[in-house]
């Protein structure tokens, strides 16, 4: 198996505008599970 280590490496430099923006719609979908009742991993990767 090849090592996964090269590909984080590679994102790295556009990982935390992504991660913010990530972040806000992980909250954003939280937020409607917890009003719906209902579990959903979408953004559990």
């Amino acid at each position: 198996m090849p090592s996964p280590l090269p590909s984080p490496a590679i994102q790295q430099p556009n990982y935390k505008p992504n991660h913010k923006q990530r972040h806000e719609a992980i909250n954003e979908h939280i937020s409607r599970i917890d009003n719906q009742g209902e579990e959903d991993d979408t953004f559990y990767i």
